[in-house]
């Protein structure tokens, strides 16, 4: 599958070589040949020594700038929901789809019932070479399709993921990094991410430094002082009070709010194969890993504290905590 990129927001249609060049010649009005200039492209190829890299398709494999009113279509519904009858479709979705037949016209233009402005233009005269080629239909590209060329490029579960994304319910985030969120802990895992850029390269310094900082050490010694205090209130020997947070990760959200301590930022530019984006950039972009507090030994040293005023003594420990 060929990808073509510009930067002038036109469709493209990728030319392979010479043979094709009639493809792309217009013929006017006036009887002379206008050929469509065209423009770079770039495809994704293998380097032998930098990985994938992008590389630049120009002259005869240039591609052609069409003009055309037609966009994404937005008509296909979602997996699992119901096709509406014209009848029943809300006023929104009736006036959301009359944007899209209307091409340029706005969804404020169709609410008001206003013609677009600048609908009617005056002809450019025929040159000798044209910027585009125009087109008044294309192929349908619809926003479900996205899925399927993601696995055509091989990105399977960059696909999987945009699937079950379209076939959700509606979810605004609210930008709370502990709020309620859809979770999904099974697909994209560690080990699976590690085979990407630089990810390992990331995690082991996440590992070996970052949570080695004083601000690190200094939110899990709160942490761990707040669930040491309690379990020695509760008890009346502090037998023992070590603890493993394992059996609580089953509230993975509960879990990131108590033991999380710190975490590693990873950018798409630590992801890329070469200059080129993987599976794991199409499926998360930026995000972060992070670390929290697992098993902790705690040694104790216990004594009483004794007030001869009031007559009293008081059951003490001094508790040393360290983390595995």
């Amino acid at each position: 599958m060929q990808i073509c990129i510009t930067l002038l927001g036109q469709f493209c249609r990728c030319a392979r070589g010479a043979e094709r060049i009639w493809d792309f010649i217009v013929l006017p009005r006036n009887g002379f040949m206008a050929e469509v200039k065209k423009i770079p492209y770039y495809t994704m190829k293998r380097s032998i020594f930098r990985g994938k890299v992008w590389k630049e398709n120009d002259g005869l494999e240039g591609a052609v700038a069409i003009n055309t009113p037609q966009k994404i279509s937005y008509n296909r519904c979602a997996p699992g929901q119901v096709v509406l009858k014209p009848t029943e479709r809300s006023k929104e979705q009736r006036m959301a789809q009359q944007t899209e037949a209307g091409g340029k016209r706005s969804l404020t233009e169709v609410k008001n019932n206003k013609p677009s402005s600048g609908e009617t233009k005056p002809s450019k005269p025929y040159t000798l070479e044209r910027d585009a080629e125009d087109k008044e239909k294309l192929p349908e590209f619809d926003l479900q399709d996205i899925p399927l060329a993601m696995d055509k490029i091989g990105w399977p579960t960059a696909a999987r993921i945009a699937k079950r994304w379209f076939a959700s319910p509606k979810h605004i985030y609210n930008d709370q990094p502990n709020s309620v969120q859809p979770i999904d802990d099974t697909t994209v895992t560690l080990k699976w991410a590690f085979k990407y850029g630089s990810v390992a390269e990331k995690f082991n310094e996440l590992i070996e430094e970052k949570i080695h900082s004083e601000k690190a050490i200094a939110g899990a010694k709160q942490k761990i002082l707040k669930h040491v205090k309690n379990k020695f209130d509760d008890s009346s020997s502090a037998a023992n009070l070590s603890f493993d947070t394992s059996p609580w990760i089953g509230d993975i959200r509960q879990f990131h709010i108590d033991w999380q301590i710190q975490f590693q930022a990873i950018s798409t530019s630590n992801t890329l194969d070469g200059m080129s984006l993987t599976d794991l950039t199409a499926t998360l972009g930026n995000f972060n890993i992070y670390a929290a507090i697992g098993r902790v030994e705690v040694a104790v040293e216990k004594f009483y504290r004794y007030d001869d005023t009031a007559r009293t003594k008081t059951f003490c420990a001094e508790a040393t905590a360290t983390i595995y």
